[in-house]
């Protein structure tokens, strides 16, 4: 259980509806600004080698960087969203706020 608390099992069950362990993905250690540098390398590359006309390459960037902004605001207010969800609904199983809600750790259970 353990295990499965952890930030992207909660995301790969919220998008997916599956954990990481039916996908066979390891957990991803690397900090979120190497991991994004990383994945988007490969995109801006191609970009590059599409569009050698900088007129060209900047108006292709300027869409796909609006495209992923408005993705990230979407995920973004669905996050919270299903965070208040979530904290919600532990307030209404534990409105006295005993045990998770007042800080305790799962680990000393």
């Amino acid at each position: 259980m353990l295990k499965r608390a952890h930030i992207q099992q909660l995301r790969s069950f919220l998008m997916d509806g599956t954990g990481l362990d039916n996908w066979y993905e390891d957990e991803d250690s690397r900090p979120y600004g190497q991991r994004l540098e990383e994945e988007e390398r490969p995109i801006w590359k191609l970009l590059e080698k599409t569009f050698p006309d900088g007129k060209a390459l900047d108006e292709a960037v300027d869409k796909l960087t609006g495209a992923l902004a408005a993705n990230q605001s979407v995920f973004l207010e669905i996050g919270l969203r299903a965070g208040a969800v979530l904290l919600f609904d532990l307030l209404r199983e534990n409105p006295e706020g005993n045990g998770y809600l007042r800080g305790d750790s799962l680990r000393n259970r």
